[in-house]
Order: structure tokens, then C-alpha cells, then sequence
């Protein structure tokens, strides 16, 4: 008896690993749609996992207000979870934020550190960030 709940158990995990990663991909086809209340509810979903391209993308819908109000503190937050597990467009954008003081008060010093972290995995936005950052 114990042997058949473990394979229920385990078939459990697998069936769930499988359907994972569908809250992504939905809300990115949602997003595409201009269903912007599915596209944030499916991010979120994928986001409070800890998937740091649905948290970039939650982040950027919040910085943009995409299907709600704009805000720009709720980005970061969204923008650093994502950015502290190395998404390239999240340092970037986190660091857009701190050099321009959108949701957080403006720090060079961390506009600097983000961009550069970005700018080591390629991104030229963040290559030429650096710079223009350093220079103020």
C-alpha cells in the first residue's frame, strides 16, 4: 500500500513538473492578444514561483501599466527578484530605474552595479548605460 501512494505521489510531481512552465507561455500569448488581465494573472502565477522571465515580464507590465495603473515601486521589486537570478533585461531595466529614480530613489552607485552585471551577459543597452552612468 505504501509503494502504490509513493508512485501516486510521485506521478503527482511529474504530471505537475510537466504543466509548470504553461503560465508563461500562456501569458506571453495573452500579453500578444492585448489580454492584458490573463496576461497579468498568468505572469503572476509563474512569477510567485520564482520564474524570473515571468517576473521580468510582471515588472515591465507594471512599469508600463499594461492592464493596470502604472507602478513603478512594484516593478523593482519584480525587477530585482528577476534580475538576482541573472535576467539580463531585468538588471538592465532595475538599472534604468535607479539611474532615473522611477519606483526607487535614484542611486548611480546601483545604476552602475546592475548595468554592469547586464552588460557582462551582452546586453548593449546596459554596455552603453554603464557608461552614460559613470559619467554623471
Amino acid at each position: 500500500m505504501k509503494l502504490k501512494t509513493l508512485y501516486l505521489f510521485f506521478g503527482f510531481l511529474s504530471a505537475n513538473a510537466v504543466f509548470a512552465g504553461d503560465e508563461l507561455a500562456d501569458g506571453m500569448t495573452a500579453y500578444n492578444a492585448s489580454d492584458y488581465a490573463t496576461a497579468e494573472q498568468q505572469f503572476r502565477t509563474a512569477a510567485l514561483r520564482g520564474e524570473a522571465e515571468a517576473q521580468w515580464r510582471l515588472g515591465l507590465m507594471l512599469a508600463n501599466g499594461r492592464g493596470m495603473p502604472r507602478d513603478d515601486a512594484a516593478a523593482v521589486l519584480w525587477y530585482r527578484k528577476a534580475a538576482e537570478q541573472d535576467n539580463m533585461q531585468a538588471q538592465y531595466l532595475l538599472a534604468y530605474m535607479y539611474e532615473s529614480g522611477r519606483g526607487v530613489a535614484q542611486n548611480d552607485a546601483s545604476a552602475v552595479l546592475w548595468y554592469r552585471k547586464a552588460a557582462l551577459q551582452g546586453n548593449a543597452h546596459a554596455q552603453y548605460g554603464v557608461r552614460g552612468a559613470m559619467e554623471q
